[in-house]
């Protein structure tokens, strides 16, 4: 003392804002530290929310899920916490990306083959099918699947079997089908380019995964996350 006021009430406010800024960053890792155990499916937003909440009852009831979103949402994610929720998380979860299959190697790819099965088959091959007997198979981008392949693999989801290439005798699995869909696939079987049939049999339990736009109040949460990740990486 003496002091102007006018400074004691500048140097009060920028306390207050340092202050604020403080309990904010605080609050933010709080938040950030409780949400982990939701990762990679993290929010506070009430969609999402909502979403984990429906994820975690359906990893329980064990039925097969469609997945509905745009490219990027999280559909994969989603599907891998059904898994890691699931009884089935000690078996494998395994991915196909549909829309990267070769066209003449999908039969092989989901069912397998057997030695001999066809010119180059110079070993016998398992199939993603069995590889994920009691686990989880992902199908991402399902709405590309060609309609052939659409037919055999429509007899595997009512059937539970599957025989190789090559092979007389099939083989019962136990597998969660989880397929994923960046269309609308109602749609699609309303202009022909996929089965009503096996649309009826993946539509078990439909779920639309949110893209971010519509959860912006979740933002500052994701860039903590990654900023928190980035500064332990490198220091």
């Amino acid at each position: 003392k003496p002091y102007p006021a006018e400074r004691l009430v500048s140097s009060i406010q920028r306390a207050m804002e340092t202050r604020r800024l403080v309990i904010d960053n605080r609050n933010l890792r709080a938040a950030v530290q409780a949400a982990q155990s939701d990762w990679p499916l993290m929010g506070q937003t009430p969609v999402m929310e909502r979403l984990r909440a429906t994820l975690r009852q359906l990893a329980q009831a064990d039925v097969d899920v469609l997945l509905e979103g745009e490219t990027g949402v999280g559909k994969e994610l989603a599907a891998r916490a059904l898994h890691s929720w699931s009884g089935r998380k000690q078996r494998e979860f395994v991915t196909v990306d549909c829309a990267a299959l070769p066209v003449g190697m999908i039969e092989s790819e989901l069912f397998g083959h057997e030695l001999g099965a066809f010119n180059g088959a110079v070993r016998a091959r398992t199939g993603r099918l069995l590889l994920a007997d009691r686990g989880t198979l992902f199908l991402d981008g399902v709405e590309t699947l060609p309609s052939e392949a659409q037919g055999k693999f429509l007899r595997v989801l009512e059937e539970r079997e599957v025989t190789p290439l090559g092979g007389n005798t099939g083989r019962t699995i136990d597998v969660r089908f989880v397929a994923a869909s960046q269309v609308d696939l109602a749609d699609a079987v309303r202009q022909g380019r996929f089965r009503q049939d096996l649309f009826h049999r993946l539509d078990v339990v439909r779920l639309r995964i949110p893209p971010l736009r519509e959860r912006r109040d979740d933002i500052p949460l994701l860039f903590s996350h990654f900023a928190n990740q980035a500064a332990e990486r490198f220091g």
